[in-house]
């Protein structure tokens, strides 16, 4: 599916990005995620969680922004990253150099 996707919208993190709430909604239900372009390299994605953030997830999410850099072959980086563990939101704001 990744593959696939890459394929029709391009190689950029930004294509992985935006569609991340489709590849989580079956297997992480019910976290939702949403992409905010900032420009062509950059953006920012919130996680929501339904209830507290478990210690740990942060962690998880910032591997998972890590291997879509490696998917696309774009050096990237998390700019900022803010914790609202009582609301259980996650933002990462990320930038990545053109490929």
């Amino acid at each position: 599916q990744v593959q696939a996707l890459l394929a029709a919208g391009g190689s950029g993190p930004q294509t992985l990005f935006s569609q991340l709430d489709q590849f989580i909604a079956t297997a992480v239900r019910p976290v939702k995620a949403k992409w905010t372009s900032l420009g062509e390299q950059k953006g920012t994605l919130q996680i929501e969680y339904p209830r507290p953030i478990r210690t740990g997830i942060p962690v998880l999410w910032r591997g998972a922004i890590r291997y879509v850099f490696e998917l696309t072959r774009a050096p990237g980086r998390i700019e900022r990253e803010q914790h609202d563990e009582t609301g259980g939101k996650l933002l990462f704001e990320v930038s990545w150099a053109q490929v």
